[in-house]
């Protein structure tokens, strides 16, 4: 915390919020091309209604996020097992060509997402992962509001790692099939995460 200027001197990315949040209708309107020009029926392509609740949603997502006041943080885009070693004195954190600066739970939310996948048979471990890395912004922060982060960072995360590079607005894209689905791929995921959110806060009036 409070290094983010010389991070952003040694090339670290910029993915603070306010600079998302710059991104997202310019990258809501690149994804409208790409949607329009999807060969395959399946998985259907998001409409432009679809694409501009989205894009709102996104919008919410991370005006909440700041409005908490998390501070910007030295982050990971690839943070997951295989980039973490640990001993019984330290840890160690590879890959730092994914370094950025940003909101600390967007960095979070891929590791949660690695455990996800792994821990299918075992919920409880995400809840315990989500558990301990809360715990030391308690001091700082209301766990209500702490609930209400962790219920739009998924989608924010999504987001921040599809922007992490320039590839999305690249005009090459649209004339590239694998990369052109690689990122309908990554905005319907990120629509699924919007509905997600929808579901819990209808399910906790406190997340609303």
């Amino acid at each position: 915390m409070g290094r983010h200027t010389d991070l952003l001197e040694n090339q670290c990315k910029d993915l603070r919020l306010p600079r998302i949040v710059e991104q997202i209708d310019p990258f809501i309107a690149h994804m409208a091309k790409l949607m329009a020009a999807q060969e395959k029926k399946t998985p259907p392509a998001l409409s432009d209604p679809e694409l501009g609740l989205l894009g709102n949603r996104l919008k919410q997502a991370c005006s909440l996020l700041q409005a908490l006041g998390f501070p910007d943080t030295l982050g990971h885009l690839d943070l997951n097992p295989g980039n973490i070693l640990v001993s019984s004195e330290r840890c160690v954190f590879l890959d730092w060509a994914e370094g950025c600066v940003t909101n600390p739970l967007i960095t979070f939310e891929y590791l949660r997402e690695h455990l996800r996948r792994i821990a299918v048979n075992e919920p409880q471990a995400v809840e315990r992962l989500l558990t301990a890395y809360l715990r030391p912004w308690q001091p700082f922060f209301a766990l209500d509001a702490l609930k209400q982060a962790t219920v739009v960072s998924p989608l924010v995360a999504v987001f921040a790692y599809a922007v992490g590079t320039n590839t999305w607005h690249s005009p090459e894209t649209l004339l590239k099939p694998s990369v052109a689905g690689y990122f309908r791929s990554l905005t319907r995921r990120m629509y699924r995460e919007m509905l997600l959110i929808d579901g819990r806060r209808e399910r906790c009036p406190a997340c609303a």
